[in-house]
């Protein structure tokens, strides 16, 4: 299945349950349509990169101490479990980078709101999805 048809599929399964208020927790549907949506995107693409808005500690860590770390992983085939990524996107993107990295910085509290939705609309704009897990 295409990244689209599978999408609809998503948005069909979350229509039936009465939209995503009524997603429960470890819904085994929606959570394999977006392992199935990760596989499509990168076949379809040629190449993925996954990658969290929140950092993992090891990376939020090293980048709070003024070291260089990347906010992509590459996707490659690897397992994806529940809340393993929270966007996916087909290259890496400077602009995309900056943003998430400036989220992770101590401070800009009074920013926070309009840098997520920069994060969020930069990860559309780049031609990727971001995801929601239960």
């Amino acid at each position: 299945m295409t990244v689209q048809e599978l999408k609809e599929k998503q948005l069909d399964h979350i229509a039936q349950i009465g939209g995503y208020w009524y997603l429960q927790e470890a819904d085994d549907v929606h959570n394999d349509l977006n392992r199935a949506i990760i596989q499509a995107f990168s076949s379809e693409h040629g190449k993925a990169f996954i990658g969290f808005v929140n950092l993992p500690e090891d990376k939020l860590k090293a980048l709070q101490d003024g070291q260089s770390v990347s906010i992509y992983e590459e996707y490659v085939g690897q397992k994806i479990y529940n809340f393993g990524c929270d966007f996916i996107v087909p290259e890496a993107d400077k602009d995309l980078e900056s943003f998430i990295k400036q989220w992770n910085r101590k401070g800009n509290d009074s920013k926070k709101g309009t840098l997520m939705n920069k994060i969020f609309n930069r990860i559309e704009q780049v031609g990727g999805f971001n995801f929601i897990w239960s």
